[in-house]
């Protein structure tokens, strides 16, 4: 019997994934809900990680003005993924 499931990486190419990760996201899930956190839609999650890259572009901007500008750039690009229509997949 087996202890793992598997999980598809475009081209038909499958990774083992233990069932622990599978358990873990499970009870990740029953304490969110316990807990009363709202699940963020994939849009909000792309707003909000955009927002912490640009929280980190903001540490930088003294330090590095070119690596905070990068991020700045990224966070941009990642939001604009909603717009297109390619935000993250819950």
């Amino acid at each position: 019997m087996s202890h793992s499931t598997t999980a598809e990486y475009g081209l038909g190419l499958t990774a083992p994934q233990p069932k622990s990760t599978t358990w873990f996201a499970a009870a990740t899930r029953m304490l969110r809900d316990a807990l009363g956190v709202p699940e963020l839609s994939p849009d909000q999650r792309v707003v909000r990680d955009a927002a912490k890259v640009r929280a980190l572009a903001f540490r930088y901007r003294d330090i590095d003005p070119g690596f905070a500008s990068d991020l700045y750039a990224a966070a941009d690009r990642h939001e604009q993924s909603i717009e297109a229509g390619v935000g993250a997949k819950a």
